[in-house]
């Protein structure tokens, strides 16, 4: 289950960079362009032209690139080095009005890089950074194309590098609590709308989503997966003896079973009141009959807790091994139906 939730929430973080990354890129392409034609009345310098050019011509590849492998990783990390290595030290030197806006640039710039960190060793890129930006501070553009390093006391070095991390220190504050605002409220509404209130197992909707994921990973990774549906037979009869109460606490009961037996990078989830779907990774058929032997060796312990229980499980056994997840889950049935009737 494991496995399974981390391939999803991989994918969802994949959509948040993917979304992201998508409107930075579309963001400067338009901004570019602007200042492209803004400058083109007002006498921008030519080798500014040239640099606003290729920085549209960069971002506008970089969205197509995006758009084929909707894969952000790799695109996220060139984008960052090109603004912050590349473009960002380039434009500051070689324009004569750069040298007063560059600062609060450079801000944006190392939020924007701090907002895309999605690995410990991603780290080292706003870090480096930031020792980036105040050494191009004391660089001072002189046109057309030679610029000067202004020298100060050990002190003013010391002042503008604690006032620059300050200032950019309290943006990137404010912007990790934001995000993990974010994530909390995100999280929060994951456990209310992902988890079965009962049993604590993945509730029907999003289990199917997850199914639906593991589904469309077979074609690429070619493992096999066994689809079983276990369902509680006389339940019925059970809540009217003993009272629904009782139905819950055995179907919650019936549930840690479950996960009790299951693997890590199985997945179980309640299908309907008293049905459960499983998800066994990397198993045949002998394998399968091997773990549902351990589930009724279990059942029928739990069971010697209650007098005169008519209660058993049926179970209804499918592969992958068909055109959509729809028939798999049909088959599953139509052998859950064949059980019950030779019962």
């Amino acid at each position: 289950m494991n496995m399974v939730y981390s391939i999803l929430n991989q994918q969802k973080s994949d959509k948040i960079q993917y979304v992201a990354l998508r409107f930075l890129l579309v963001a400067f392409s338009v901004l570019g362009i602007l200042v492209l034609l803004l400058g083109t009345f007002s006498g921008y310098e030519p080798l500014a032209t040239v640099i606003s050019i290729v920085f549209i011509i960069f971002c506008t590849t970089c969205l197509i690139l995006l758009n084929i492998t909707q894969h952000p990783h790799y695109i996220k990390i060139c984008f960052i080095l090109f603004l912050d290595f590349i473009y960002f030290p380039v434009a500051w030197m070689t324009s004569s009005n750069a040298f007063k806006t560059m600062p609060y640039s450079s801000i944006l710039f190392l939020v924007i890089t701090f907002l895309f960190i999605e690995y410990r060793r991603e780290f080292i890129l706003p870090i480096l950074y930031l020792i980036f930006a105040v050494v191009l501070m004391y660089i001072k553009v002189r046109w057309p194309l030679s610029f000067t390093i202004t020298y100060g006391s050990l002190s003013s070095y010391l002042l503008t590098f604690l006032r620059y991390s300050v200032i950019a220190l309290l943006l990137i504050t404010v912007t990790v609590m934001l995000v993990f605002n974010y994530f909390e409220v995100t999280r929060r509404y994951d456990r209310k709308y992902i988890y079965d209130e009962l049993t604590g197992l993945y509730n029907r909707s999003y289990g199917l989503k997850q199914l639906q994921a593991l589904f469309d990973l077979q074609h690429t990774q070619h493992v096999k997966h066994t689809l079983v549906l276990i369902e509680l037979e006389q339940f019925k009869t059970f809540n009217q003896i003993n009272g629904a109460l009782s139905g819950d606490l055995f179907i919650k009961t019936l549930a840690d079973l479950m996960k009790s037996n299951s693997r890590s990078n199985d997945l179980c989830f309640r299908y309907s009141g008293n049905t459960f779907l499983l998800i066994l990774s990397h198993t045949d058929i002998s394998q399968v009959n091997i773990f549902l032997l351990r589930i009724q060796n279990a059942f029928e312990t739990l069971l010697t807790q209650y007098e005169e229980s008519d209660l058993s499980l049926l179970v209804g056994k499918a592969n992958f091994d068909y055109n959509n997840l729809t028939e798999v889950i049909k088959a599953a049935e139509m052998d859950l139906s064949l059980q019950r009737t030779n019962a």
